[in-house]
């Protein structure tokens, strides 16, 4: 019991006495944020996303049930530019549009505890 009590004393005596070694009483106040850069400006897309809007007609969102309709068209453009020699080795090639893939996508959420 006597060993416990100078274990317990020994250790308050070394928390008081390192307790004030933790305090930041030397630091400086904060230097004020610089000021925010100009955004840069949107870059430029030969074909860039629709805007969100244009997809509220494709959504329900119910008290039970949700759903989102995505109608997702990749398409490719080949364009050429033929010399003589290419045009001898492989024949004139056409400008001309490709779907390469098309998706339809409907996505969701059912009954849950959260949605009510």
């Amino acid at each position: 019991m006597q060993l416990m009590a100078q274990v317990l004393v020994k250790g308050v005596v070394v928390a008081v006495l390192t307790g004030g070694a933790c305090s930041a009483r030397g630091q400086d106040f904060e230097s004020p944020p610089p000021s925010a850069p100009k955004p840069l400006a949107p870059p430029k897309f030969v074909m860039p996303d629709i805007k969100d809007e244009w997809m509220d007609w494709s959504h329900y969102d119910g008290s039970h049930v949700s759903t989102r309709l995505s109608l997702v068209p990749i398409v490719d453009y080949n364009a050429f530019w033929q010399d003589g020699d290419s045009i001898s080795q492989v024949g004139a090639q056409k400008n001309q549009w490709d779907l390469r893939t098309f998706r339809i996508m409907l996505r969701g959420t059912g009954d849950s505890a959260t949605r009510r």
